[in-house]
């Protein structure tokens, strides 16, 4: 199999590393355990498990409580309020139902391929990152193991390449002349490439995405892996050339909704912003390599290890922090600790907010968690 790229800090292997090694990834990795039980949030701040199970892995479809997932990453709700998730391990994008019941969206369970086309036939290896676009429904989505950035059509179920060539390679920015697939290397020593002609190196998250502009500039912030960096493309084929919005192995990625629109970047103990044209990432809180769980001001603050984000309102974000979850207000770079214990469903990775405000979703280890804000 071929490496995956280091991304969270870790002493342990990530856990679908583990389910791919089980036969098929088909079964729940633990035996003739019962399922685990699900329930609605009694309370604000009260986690609870919406679908798959505490501690086993798999590749399950079904109810919420007999449902399997195996070390889901990114996540992202449609219209209808159904969430859709990466599964890594099972080589497939699920959708969760309000009730949590759990069915394969694209892909097939288990059985890894780089195969694009109908959303049926469709095969793929390791969908990690995933974003909705608003108003067209339009599903965007990284393929790890493939190195590809995928758009799966919401008219007709299409899924497309629209960035990588299967294999890992690299990619930067440039004025590309017309007609060719290249001019040069970049400051950095990259070759650059038209989108059309790009490789990536085992792309990851996605920012969540805006509605497309009349003129179809809606734009794809991307976290390139391998290649330690942060693309921007759009969102249809063209030879337009790639922008590196930073130099960061992003472990969550989110364009926030202030006048200056920064892309913010959680790395583990920092959370950064870069104004996505080049200049370097600034720290807004955090300290690099200095874990704790200390609230305060810029680089007064501590995180244990950050990883999801998402938009509360006006400059504040909320960001999943291990146990923790933390308000992070971009302006001030104060951080407060607003809940603690979501781990008792499993250790928060990725994170979305309902329309409403009122729901945080998280991707886990091994299934979809949810609590209810204060």
């Amino acid at each position: 199999m071929s490496r995956l790229v280091p991304i969270f800090l870790t002493t342990h292997a990530p856990a679908w590393l583990v389910c791919l090694a089980l036969a098929a990834c088909g079964g729940s990795g633990g035996g003739d355990a019962p399922p685990a039980p699900t329930a609605s949030p009694q309370a604000p701040g009260e986690p609870t498990l919406l679908s798959g199970h505490p501690s086993q892995l798999g590749c399950v479809d079904g109810p919420a409580a007999r449902a399997r997932l195996s070390s889901p990453q990114g996540l992202a709700l449609d219209a209808n309020g159904d969430l859709l998730v990466a599964d890594p391990g099972c080589s497939a994008i699920r959708r969760v139902a309000r009730d949590g019941t759990v069915s394969t969206f694209a892909g097939r369970l288990g059985i890894a391929g780089d195969q694009q086309g109908p959303r049926e036939q469709v095969r793929l290896r390791a969908p990690f990152g995933l974003a909705i676009e608003p108003g067209t429904g339009n599903v965007f989505v990284t393929d790890n193991e493939a190195h590809r950035l995928l758009r799966i059509q919401a008219s007709d179920g299409a899924v497309v390449s629209l960035m990588g060539t299967g294999a890992a390679g690299a990619t930067t920015v440039g004025a590309i002349p017309a007609g060719q697939p290249g001019a040069g290397t970049d400051p950095y020593g990259l070759p650059r490439r038209r989108q059309d002609r790009a490789a990536l190196d085992h792309p990851t998250f996605i920012a969540p995405m805006a509605a497309a502009s009349p003129e179809g500039e809606s734009l794809i912030e991307f976290v390139d892996a391998g290649n330690q960096l942060t693309q921007q493309v759009r969102r249809e084929p063209s030879s337009t050339p790639v922008i590196v919005s930073s130099r960061d192995n992003c472990q969550g990625l989110l364009t926030a909704t202030t006048s200056t629109a920064p892309l913010i970047c959680s790395r583990s103990t920092t959370i950064g912003a870069s104004l996505r044209d080049g200049q370097p990432t600034i720290t807004l809180a955090g300290r690099q390599n200095f874990r704790a769980d200390t609230d305060g001001i810029g680089d007064q603050a501590r995180f244990l290890g950050s990883t999801g984000l998402a938009q509360a309102t006006g400059t504040r974000l909320w960001v999943a922090d291990r146990e923790l979850l933390r308000e992070l207000d971009i302006g001030s770079g104060e951080v407060r600790t607003v809940l603690r214990g979501l781990d008792r469903v499993g250790t928060p990775r990725q994170i979305v907010l309902s329309a409403d405000g009122r729901t945080l979703f998280f991707t886990t280890p091994t299934g979809i968690g949810r609590v209810l804000l204060p």
